[in-house]
């Protein structure tokens, strides 16, 4: 399984990448991931924009989730026997 991090995330999103992650996406259509933590940072980036922007952001991110993504996403999650250990978990 290959994960997009945020910065992949976001390319793939505003379409200003060079299309190489389309085309990849096209030949390896059961293979785009990315995780609850990436989505998140990328809604924080949304966030900092201005009204218009964000509205199209918000829309873009939703569309990839229930599009390419659709299932996709692996949940930023710490299981309890880990809370020992310092470590946070994160509700999304």
């Amino acid at each position: 399984m290959m994960l997009l991090d945020s910065d992949a995330l976001v390319d793939f999103l505003s379409g200003q990448n060079d299309g190489r992650q389309a085309e990849w996406f096209k030949l390896h259509p059961e293979r785009p991931h990315t995780t609850g933590l990436a989505v998140a940072e990328v809604l924080h980036y949304v966030e900092s924009k201005d009204a218009t922007q964000q509205m199209l952001a918000s829309g873009a991110v939703r569309r990839a989730i229930e599009g390419p993504l659709d299932r996709r996403v692996v949940p930023f999650y710490v299981p309890e026997d880990y809370a020992g250990l310092g470590v946070a978990t994160v509700s999304l």
